[in-house]
């Protein structure tokens, strides 16, 4: 069994920078950013999206803890947002850690998630995925998770 426990104000700053250059490496890996521009769109867009850092109204940064060997075996970062007639959740980002993956901690978390999103009368959660994360698509499509949306592209030599 898992544990959502909201990070500490040292745990956002290790997660904040080792993020904002995971995610850039992948805006570049998927053809959206050129390398020379990444780090720096990838600041402004979290800062956009966390202007008050952990303290974003309607942000919730999360650790995940194994509850049986008290390990940190990833992290999970979900907002919310009115949708129409209804609040909404979007998971911003979701990472277990290398040596704690396929041992059914991402399935856990997300159950875990949406109990905790339930608290709230959250009606629907969703995410992005970039279509290169293979195993990240068929977690997702496991937990029910459906397409809503597929961008495609193709490079032009």
């Amino acid at each position: 069994m898992v544990l959502l426990v909201p990070m500490n104000d040292q745990e956002f700053s290790a997660y904040i920078r080792s993020s904002i250059e995971n995610y850039a490496s992948e805006k570049v890996k998927s053809g959206n950013w050129k390398q020379e521009n990444a780090l720096n769109l990838a600041k402004e867009e979290f800062h956009r999206l966390l202007p008050d850092g952990i303290r974003t109204k309607d942000q919730y940064l999360l650790n995940i803890f194994d509850e049986k060997t008290e390990n940190n075996v990833g992290i999970l970062w979900v907002g919310t947002s009115p949708r129409g007639n209804f609040l909404g959740a979007f998971i911003w980002d979701f990472l277990i850690h290398e040596k704690f993956r396929r041992k059914g901690f991402a399935t856990q978390a997300l159950k875990e998630l949406e109990k905790f999103l339930k608290t709230m009368e959250i009606k629907q959660v969703s995410l992005h995925v970039f279509g290169h994360n293979h195993e990240a698509i068929a977690l997702y499509q496991k937990a029910g998770y459906k397409v809503t949306n597929m961008n495609m592209s193709r490079q032009i030599d």
